[in-house]
């Protein structure tokens, strides 16, 4: 998240959403398990290929695996079957849920761990929330603040993200299928939204590293299009990619659900290895970005699902205005982690 004021700089810094049945914290149920990424075996020394009926044949768009090895389901979220958010993977919901000392501050919302916040996952139908709407999947709505309010407590973020319960490492491949917001009418503009992971020991946001693969500042212009950056800084912010894409075919990213993906290869491109994003199984870079900071080798967590206001426009963006809506939000079907071994 980089490109911007959260994220990366994250703590510096629908169009009639009319759907309801959103589900509330409660037990782990429906389909969903989890490992360490990178780990082979899970709490009982057993392999965990598959999460789900089938998933063990499953396999992600864009990457076969490296040479000798197979790919296995390690963490498998169908937020569509599920009644609620399983806690035993995800951390976050209203207000945000940075790990804590995320970016050298105090957590703002829900922690880590979300022991500090008392309604866990949000209060649908008033943003923010982070809720699954079954046979949909996971919305994340955030609250904006009034037009030209940019100070970051006044913008209550949302988001889920599996800092200490799903770890990725080299040699994995990140799925996400998920439907970005609308903005047909001016409903999200100003609305930043991001799939992305960053490293387990980032404390700064002038000096840490992240990927994104799909961030963007909605505008009426730009609903088509969203931004692949890798952001690799051992010192000071070094940009290794940033790129602005497209889905196969051109079509409006809020129209119909897209599958968005990263690889993390185990090559000798840098010293943690590379990474190379995608959608709908086609390379969104014509290269692989090399990555050096040796953060990454201790693994990377993931969001699910992020959304804020806006706090610096950028790549197309349009600022937050009256015709914003909140009740525009990502949707996000599935989260699906491959360990290639």
């Amino acid at each position: 998240m980089c490109l911007i004021a959260v994220t990366c700089f994250a703590l510096t810094a629908m169009l009639g959403w009319e759907r309801d049945g959103f589900g509330q914290t409660g037990a782990s149920s429906g389909s969903a398990a989890a490992s360490h990424a990178g780990d082979k075996a899970g709490k009982n020394g057993a392999a965990v290929e598959s999460v789900t009926s089938g998933s063990g044949d499953s396999m992600p768009l864009g990457a076969a695996a490296p040479t000798g090895q197979k790919w296995h389901v390690v963490a498998d979220d169908r937020f569509d079957r599920d009644d609620s958010i399983h806690s035993a993977l995800w951390n976050g919901g209203t207000g945000g849920g940075m790990p804590v000392g995320f970016c050298g501050t105090e957590a703002t919302s829900c922690g880590y761990t979300g022991r500090d916040c008392q309604s866990y996952f949000g209060t649908y139908p008033e943003p923010p929330y982070a809720a699954i709407d079954r046979g949909l999947g996971l919305a994340i709505q955030a609250m904006h603040a009034p037009p030209g309010d940019t100070k970051y407590r006044d913008n209550q973020m949302a988001d889920i993200q599996s800092y200490g319960k799903i770890t990725i490492h080299a040699g994995s491949f990140v799925e996400w299928e998920a439907k970005m917001p609308t903005d047909r009418n001016g409903e999200g503009d100003g609305w930043h939204v991001d799939l992305w992971c960053s490293t387990l020991s980032r404390h700064r946001c002038d000096d840490s590293a992240e990927v994104d693969v799909a961030e963007k500042v909605l505008s009426k212009a730009n609903s088509a299009k969203a931004n692949y950056v890798v952001h690799d800084q051992p010192v000071g912010v070094q940009t290794v990619i940033e790129k602005s894409y497209s889905a196969p075919g051109g079509e409006d990213l809020s129209a119909g659900f897209h599958t968005y993906g990263l690889l993390w290869s185990k090559d000798k491109l840098g010293k943690e290895g590379s990474f190379q994003a995608y959608i709908d199984g086609k390379p969104i870079a014509d290269h692989a970005a090399p990555i050096n900071d040796p953060s990454w080798e201790s693994g990377a967590y993931c969001y699910a699902g992020w959304m804020q206001q806006e706090l610096e426009v950028f790549g197309g963006g349009a600022k937050l205005s009256s015709t914003t809506s909140s009740k525009d939000p990502l949707i996000i079907k599935r989260f699906t982690v491959w360990q290639a071994y």
